[in-house]
């Protein structure tokens, strides 16, 4: 129920409308593939969303959708018997499964059930492979977890059978290669080996924020944990690498009983700690699977012994407090203010604008209002294109900081002596005789207020 609410009243961002974008204006399953390449993820989510999209054109499907998901996954969670009543239940109404990766309709929570699904199901190995394989194909982060998952499941012995093994290396490759993007794509490009302060500090803090998601009661919360201030120093980073290393370190000890979860449990801890510092920082949706990870060894140390921890239950403790704290505030903060403006602003544009030709600026702010603007292309002038979604490449990147004066001549071409409407995430200043149709500026989301315009295009 608290999670059909806040369902009800969030307003998907961009990146969630970016993927229903991809399923909606990709005629034919050869042009999700295609459209596809550039986002650096695998393709089930958008599968399902390509499915859903051939029957409805209105996001609310896909929200329902990822309620769906949620649900499933907070049913398997709630399954483990051998977890306590009090931990479940809290884990649950905590801020990263019930806001993070349920109010937020992303692939993450997809995986999550994959990875759920398959600590349940650890003794019957065809259910596993299917959930490890599932979740491998929903996400980059389940394509880094499921190999030292499966080797935390299935113990030497206890191995399925060569074809259930072959089936899940067969699906984790093809996720591999979904996830790798063109040459072009212009985000995490190559790596990271040389020591960075400040990166190293950006990672520990948001590990440390996701094991602690605690947040203030104000308008911009969301990514921006209270636990650390944002500015790095050499003290702060201690503290920040101590939180982690702490966390990782009584989970350690608990496994000790249990000697054979060790090494996977710390396999896919390096993987994840090498990941976000040598390849992608992240942000608070990815920096949730350290938590996550801790849950799913905890839960696989309790299927294997009943011996209690209290350096475990006290991390876990701390972690589902402060859940508690930033589930309240997502949720208030997200009920009385929009997440994003992109779907009033595109309320506005189709009351006002439809007649005219549409321009936006910066595309990835603008694409949000094209998810509710079914049947419209918006032109974007960083790519000089009609379209939709966007397109992560070295081309729109380099075109991304348009000056007004630069808009203003795009604004000419495409206009051609015919008015023009203009959205973008900031005021205008460019004159050619453009007027305020409206302005939409508060959004949890900064970047994602609107200043609505309609310019005479002579």
């Amino acid at each position: 129920m608290a999670l059909a609410l806040l369902l009800a009243r969030h307003e998907p961002w961009r990146d969630e409308i970016q993927a229903w974008l991809l399923a909606r204006d990709s005629p034919t399953l050869g042009d999700l593939w295609r459209n596809t390449r550039y986002e650096g993820h695998p393709l089930l989510w958008h599968l399902l969303l390509w499915l859903l999209a051939r029957f409805t054109h209105d996001p609310a499907a896909m929200q329902v959708l990822h309620f769906a998901i949620a649900t499933a996954a907070a049913a398997a969670l709630s399954s483990a018997a051998s977890l306590p009543v009090w931990f479940r239940t809290l884990w649950l109404f905590s801020y990263l499964p019930l806001y993070e990766h349920g109010a937020i309709s992303r692939n993450y929570a997809l995986t999550n059930l994959g990875l759920l699904l398959a600590v349940r199901f650890a003794p019957a190995p065809g259910e596993a492979t299917l959930a490890l394989a599932a979740a491998a194909n929903a996400s980059p982060m389940g394509v880094l977890l499921v190999p030292p998952l499966a080797w935390a499941l299935w113990p030497p012995g206890t191995r399925p059978k060569r074809a259930w093994l072959a089936f899940l290396a067969v699906a984790w490759g093809f996720a591999l290669v979904s996830c790798l993007p063109p040459p072009d794509y212009e985000h995490a490009r190559g790596l990271v080996l040389r020591w960075d302060t400040f990166r190293a500090y950006y990672v520990a803090r948001g590990l440390a924020g996701a094991l602690f998601p605690f947040f203030r009661f104000e308008l911009h919360f969301w990514n921006n944990p209270a636990i650390l201030p944002f500015e790095p120093s050499l003290g702060l980073l201690l503290v920040a690498l101590g939180l982690v290393a702490g966390a990782v370190a009584l989970e350690t000890a608990a496994l000790v009983p249990t000697a054979r979860l060790v090494p996977p449990f710390l396999a896919g801890t390096g993987i994840l700690l090498a990941f976000f510092y040598a390849k992608f920082p992240g942000a608070m949706r990815h920096h949730a699977y350290f938590p996550l990870w801790l849950l799913l060894f905890a839960w696989l140390r309790r299927q294997t012994t009943e011996e209690r921890s209290r350096g475990e239950l006290a991390l876990m403790a701390a972690m589902l407090c402060t859940g508690l704290q930033g589930a309240a505030v997502a949720a208030w903060v997200d009920w009385r203010e929009p997440f994003s403006a992109g779907k009033s602003a595109a309320s506005s544009l189709s009351s006002t604008c439809s007649p005219f030709p549409l321009l936006g600026h910066p595309d990835w702010a603008a694409s949000t209002i094209a998810g509710f603007l079914p049947g419209r292309s918006i032109y974007y002038p960083a790519r000089r294109s009609w379209g939709t979604f966007v397109v992560w490449d070295l081309y729109r990147a380099q075109r991304e900081a348009l000056t007004d004066e630069q808009l203003l001549r795009e604004l000419q071409v495409i206009g051609k002596g015919r008015e023009v409407c203009l959205a973008l995430n900031r005021p205008f200043q460019g004159g050619g005789g453009c007027r305020l149709l409206g302005q939409l500026p508060t959004s949890i989301v900064a970047d994602e207020a609107y200043w609505l315009y309609r310019c005479r295009a002579d």
